[in-house]
């Protein structure tokens, strides 16, 4: 019976009624050290430090000192236990007195100062603080040298009564151990994680297991077992309660009556879509706390009012009854699920509260974006397929993970053929160039940057940025900073602007040398800050309009064109191969037109004169220049014999339109 109390807020260690004798040891040090396992109370600060019992020669051994810490202190109410004794070696660590009395109590605190203390049996030592038990290859028997490395003891009973008698509470299982009697404060442990205890319906309270498989009743049908569990394999069990650290899970755990268990960074063993199960007790008042767990758990007999759970997941799934049509036995309490984790509800509203408040919604993983990549990417449409770690190979699922978690961007590691409607979406690249066949699907409202792009757009209005159009049909919107490198067909639904394109010269395919724009479906077009050779075709209605804005290149109104109208501003070079279209090109300024007007403005044929020590624009348009008259072609070729010398002077405005030009002589 213990007769120590302790209290974290107060650092305090009370001794209750009966506690006439107290053992430092035992009741102070070894009761701290329960209590520090049970719910939460390792976050309080340490209370003891020890050192000593080291053994110093054959059967003598170093006396053990117990150092309060932190502030820690034992208190004696002479009310309760008005006379004490304190037995062996209790200090306060940097000094001081370890008892706060009251009430006229008195306190004898016993110490130890001699060197070493005569061990009770010599052959102590040779056990080495442990029973060493082996079931197959071990020997009956309760007196040394039974229990020892070299021979192993065989039986539960023969294990106590060596414990008992060379006061050793630490055990090795060399084999598998089905338990046959109780046993209390004892450490087992392994050294191969090979073998497993069952305590088959025996008590083992205040026991600690250490890397091994635990299965088994722990005395269900009793007050259960306290027990700590490390690094261990844990099965079907029952009547038990304490904390488990770092454990895989692999079967049923019924908690016992009226307790709790506490699992920290455990996991599920159960490979597949199957898990354990943690069974909350029918019609019992139990209590669960995980933290860190990653996999599938399913939870069952949540009945009780007193029922309490809370599951903290790294990743994972936590299934809350049977089945969709099996509620598991959940019919009342409080289960509160956080982290990163897919929860199945299944108690469709029958009475336990679930609370899902602190759970970390898996979209959140995604970080706003899906990943697709058809080369190294997987199937599947569920956590953590779809994020940069693990790609999507497939559009289905990539339309589906988008759908469910609400996600509208989508980053290419590799090229894709849209087959499935992506409207509101934003298309980016991710480490190199990718290409989007858009190929008829919805994309309206959408965005793509930094990609190359073609295909059919099912008259979807789309912002394409710093991107490669290559063949673009049934399109509308707007571009800015792209190349173009074939035929832009505009959509009738809206009209398009293009700002700061240029066409892409190609090696091979469309747009070798110039871009295609086609209004084949009636629509209007504002090309702003263009360069390069543009094509213009299949103007057949009087609503069809163009409007270029040129730095610097050609325009080419097409045979096709027989209706609408044309506007050519800036500085550009234009062929009217039309048969019908408006053409206005009064604010353009044409070098080859230019020329000649020159020549004919000065009176001159065009091979005598030269235009020398010319200027230009950021943008290649032609800035000042010097213009010389000769009275022959030699003259011209040579330079020599110059008539008269002009200065030409040209200025522009902010969109590179031609606004004054000055032909000056010297």
């Amino acid at each position: 019976m213990a007769f120590v109390t302790f209290s974290g807020e107060n650092k305090s260690m009370n001794i209750t009624a009966g506690g006439a004798e107290i053992n430092v040891e035992k009741d102070l040090y070894s009761g701290w050290k329960h209590w520090l396992s049970e719910s939460d109370n390792a976050k309080f600060l340490q209370a003891f430090r020890t050192f000593g019992g080291d053994p110093t020669s054959a059967g003598q051994f170093a006396p053990k000192y117990f150092f309060l810490l932190n502030g820690w202190q034992v208190y004696v109410d002479g009310d309760i236990t008005p006379n004490v004794d304190v037995a062996l070696n209790l200090y306060v660590d940097g000094g001081g007195n370890p008892f706060v009395l009251s009430n006229e109590a008195v306190v004898s605190n016993l110490r130890s100062d001699v060197a070493v203390v005569e061990s009770e049996l010599q052959d102590t030592l040779d056990y080495a603080g442990q029973i060493v038990y082996d079931a197959i290859d071990g020997q009956s028997g309760s007196t040394h040298p039974t229990g020892t490395l070299a021979y192993p003891v065989n039986s539960s009973a023969d294990l106590q009564s060596l414990m008992d008698l060379y006061d050793i509470n630490r055990v090795l299982l060399q084999s598998n151990m089905v338990v046959t009697q109780d046993f209390n404060n004892v450490y087992f442990e392994t050294n191969t994680a090979a073998e497993f205890l069952n305590p088959s319906g025996n008590k083992m309270d205040d026991c600690f297991f250490y890397r091994m498989s635990v299965v088994g009743d722990f005395d269900s049908g009793g007050t259960g077992s306290q027990v700590v569990i490390q690094d261990c394999n844990i099965g079907d069990v029952q009547g038990v309660y304490g904390a488990a650290n770092t454990c895989h899970f692999g079967g049923t755990i019924v908690i016992q009556a009226d307790q709790q268990f506490v699992f920290s960074d455990c996991a599920s063993s159960v490979p597949g879509t199957g898990s354990p199960v943690l069974d909350m007790n029918p019609g019992e008042a139990t209590g669960l706390s995980m933290r860190r767990y990653s996999g599938g758990l399913r939870v069952i007999n949540c009945d009780n009012s007193g029922d309490t759970a809370t599951i903290e997941y790294v990743a994972g799934k936590c299934h809350i009854g049977n089945s969709a049509t099996d509620v598991g036995g959940c019919t009342d309490g409080y289960i509160s699920v956080r982290g990163i984790a897919l929860v199945n509800d299944w108690t469709n509203g029958t009475g336990t509260t679930v609370d899902t408040s602190a759970l970390f919604e898996t979209s959140n993983a995604y970080n706003g974006e899906v990943v697709y990549d058809t080369n190294d990417g997987v199937s599947g449409a569920t956590y953590p397929v779809g994020t940069s770690f693990k790609p999507v190979n497939n559009v289905v699922d990539l339309r589906t993970i988008m759908t469910k978690y609400n996600i509208h961007v989508i980053k290419l590691e590799s090229d894709i053929q849209l087959t499935q409607q992506f409207s509101a979406t934003t298309f980016l690249p991710s480490g190199g160039i990718r290409y989007v066949d858009v190929n008829g699907q919805n994309v309206d409202q959408s965005s793509f940057t930094q990609l190359g792009i073609y295909g059919d757009f099912a008259n979807s209005q789309t912002i394409n940025i710093d991107c490669y159009a290559i063949a673009l049909y049934r399109w509308h919107g707007i571009m800015n900073n792209c190349h173009l490198g074939g035929i832009t067909q505009f959509s009738s639904v809206s009209s398009s602007t293009l700002s700061h394109c240029s066409v892409a010269i190609a090696n091979s395919g469309p747009g070798n040398d110039h871009h295609t724009f086609d209004f084949s479906l009636g629509s209007q077009a504002n090309i702003r800050a263009g360069s390069g050779e543009f094509y213009i075709v299949n103007m057949t209605q009087a609503s069809d309009y163009c409007e270029l804005d040129m730095v610097a290149g050609k325009v080419e109104p097409q045979a096709s064109c027989t209706a609408g109208q044309v506007s050519i501003r800036g500085n550009s070079h234009v062929e009217d191969h039309s048969l019908g279209t408006t053409i206005n090109d009064s604010n353009n300024w044409d070098a080859q037109v230019e020329s000649a007007k020159l020549s004919e403005t000065l009176g001159l044929g065009q091979s005598n004169f030269a235009m020398k020590d010319q200027t230009y624009t950021v943008s290649g348009s032609l800035e000042t220049a010097i213009i010389k008259t000769y009275p022959t072609a030699t003259d011209v070729t040579n330079d020599t014999n110059p008539l008269a010398t002009y200065d030409v002077d040209a200025t522009y405005d902010g969109n590179g339109l031609l606004t004054n030009y000055t032909v000056k002589k010297q």
